[in-house]
């Protein structure tokens, strides 16, 4: 067996950008990592796509999520991502999940809030 050529093939599937190896990883339904994460780089995409509140620091925590994401494989190959690996550690799971739901509901609550030519003249932020 060419470990080498094996080596080196990895080498390459972890330098395709995301949207490629997101591609080759199939849905596996609402409870998966992948499925949730893909949801969030939605959510950021569109949050930066208008002129927004805060949006140096949704920039910044974009960019950190993606580096989380990355880190631990979320939009892996499936034989390594991070729903795999988690397979057999339900509770880490959810914990992860549960992440993953709050910080896509909170980059929705900010898209709903007023942009900066919309904004409301009594300056209180909405009520959630």
């Amino acid at each position: 067996m060419n470990t080498e050529g094996t080596n080196a093939e990895l080498g390459r599937v972890s330098r395709r950008a995301p949207e490629a190896v997101a591609l080759s990883h199939p849905p596996t339904g609402t409870d998966c990592i992948f499925e949730a994460a893909t949801q969030c780089r939605r959510r950021f995409e569109e949050y930066l796509q208008e002129p927004r509140l805060y949006r140096k620091q949704v920039m910044e925590s974009q960019r950190r999520f993606l580096t989380w994401a990355s880190f631990l494989g979320v939009f892996a190959p499936i034989n390594v991502c991070l729903d795999t690996r988690l397979a057999d550690s339900p509770e880490m799971k959810e914990l992860v999940m549960s992440m993953l739901l709050v910080l896509e509901r909170n980059l929705q609550r900010g898209m709903d809030s007023p942009t900066p030519s919309n904004k409301k003249s009594s300056g209180k932020p909405k009520a959630y």
